[in-house]
């Protein structure tokens, strides 16, 4: 798989290693980036905030949408939650196939329950979840995400191994969307500040196919 998608986080420009076009064989283009191939999800599963497990292998059926973040972000995390608290409201009565998933790749600071509160102050119905360091980076390897603690003034990268506890820092972090179709294949890549009718549109036709 070639990388091409590039995305933006403060200053940082980060890759994913899938190939975006617009596939030949749609009746009309989605508005979101087409992953072509086709291919299916990488597998996820992580504790939640209840000690129950989430697994997007049980999510068939369902359209999903999946960002990696932390809750410390001040700006394109809650840009994009608020963002799907409005297109949650908008699809109306097909609300009940989309789900929702946040992923902190901040494990030092958001435990499972730091992230199902953060998420629900923009909807009580997301899920929040967050692993362990080896969870996380495998998760990151099969998404092809890179995420990098960085000085929250210069926006410059830190060494982990020279921080402490106490070290301020924010994460430079992918910003895009995925789109996980009912059959558990990644089907779309939204990207940051995408128009909310254009989502809506995508996912009213992936939760109707």
């Amino acid at each position: 798989m070639s990388a091409l998608a590039s995305v933006r986080v403060r200053s940082a420009f980060l890759f994913v290693p899938f190939l975006i076009a617009a596939k030949c064989g749609e009746l009309r283009p989605f508005n979101g980036l087409a992953v072509d191939p086709l291919m299916q999800a990488p597998a996820l599963a992580l504790r939640d905030s209840a000690g129950g497990r989430f697994d997007l292998a049980h999510e068939r059926g369902h359209v999903v949408l999946l960002f990696f973040g932390y809750t410390r972000c001040p700006d394109v995390c809650p840009t994009t939650l608020a963002d799907w608290s409005r297109v949650k409201r908008e699809l109306g009565r097909q609300t009940d196939r989309v789900r929702f998933v946040f992923v902190s790749v901040d494990r030092e600071r958001d435990s499972p329950a730091d992230v199902q509160r953060y998420v629900d102050r923009f909807d009580g119905s997301f899920v929040g979840l967050t692993g362990d360091a080896n969870e996380l980076r495998e998760l990151q390897r099969r998404y092809g995400i890179t995420s990098q603690p960085i000085d929250p003034t210069t926006g410059a990268g830190m060494d982990p191994s020279h921080m402490t506890h106490d070290t301020p820092y924010a994460v430079a972090h992918s910003t895009q969307t995925f789109v996980i179709d009912k059959r558990g294949r990644l089907k779309l890549l939204f990207g940051v500040g995408m128009e909310r009718d254009r989502m809506v549109s995508d996912l009213r036709r992936l939760a109707g196919q």
